[in-house]
């Protein structure tokens, strides 16, 4: 029987923790990308292994065409496919209509 693969974008915390939580114990591979959360990304990791799961991590800036451009070919070079894409990272940084700078939208529209 064939293992799926996953990828879940933002995976280290919150619903994307949560989704990866739940694939697994499905029994699919699932791949944790991560940015900025790497201790969470490789407890997640940890606790899904632990559980018997199979679980990787990978980390990309989704702002840096480079990692973007690189990810899905790292992915599958580890894995050998990936049958399911889920983009859940996110970019949280608090603003309103009179605070938002160019610098920030842009942060806010490259991530999300």
């Amino acid at each position: 029987m064939k293992t799926h693969v996953a990828l879940i974008t933002g995976a280290a915390r919150r619903i994307g923790a949560a989704i990866a939580r739940d694939l697994s114990s499905k029994k699919w591979r699932v791949i944790v990308h991560y940015h900025q959360s790497e201790a969470e990304a490789l407890s997640l990791s940890d606790e899904i292994r632990n559980r018997g799961g199979l679980c990787e991590t990978i980390r990309a800036d989704l702002r840096d065409r480079d990692d973007i451009e690189n990810l899905v070919p790292r992915c599958v070079e580890r894995f050998g496919t990936i049958d399911c894409l889920i983009n859940n990272a996110a970019f949280f940084s608090y603003d309103n209509i009179e605070t938002l700078e160019w610098d920030l939208w842009n942060r806010h529209i490259a991530t999300n």
